[in-house]
């Protein structure tokens, strides 16, 4: 029989951001420094996988690279525009800017994992 897979979302302030799959192939059984496996996905359907906070980490870091990959897809996707203009760009902008990433990257450390 086939291994079972799992469907997880990853929600972020109780609205689901993404939803994907795992199984043993995503998420490997997690092993000590001896080798010993100390985690893994369950063997049956029957049994809901327990997520520790190591596992947690380890789903969000799967997130995060499907998330970037999505990224990078939409702007292969997209045909590159440039920005008409004179070429000077004044300090007050890139202040700005570097503001409102700050305050994006406060908004997405505030994401969690549901089971």
């Amino acid at each position: 029989s086939l291994p079972p897979v799992w469907e997880i979302d990853v929600a972020r302030d109780g609205t689901v951001v993404d939803t994907f799959k795992l199984d043993n192939e995503v998420l490997p059984p997690r092993r000590n420094k001896k080798g010993k496996i100390v985690w893994r996905l369950p063997d049956s359907v029957e049994k809901l996988p327990s997520f520790g906070t190591e596992d947690r980490r380890r789903i969000l870091e799967i997130f995060k690279e499907r998330k970037k990959k999505r990224k990078q897809e939409k702007r292969k996707s997209q045909p590159s525009v440039k920005a008409a203009g004179n070429g000077v760009r004044r300090d007050s902008n890139k202040a700005e800017s570097r503001t409102s990433i700050a305050s994006q990257s406060r908004e997405d450390s505030g994401s969690s994992v549901n089971e």
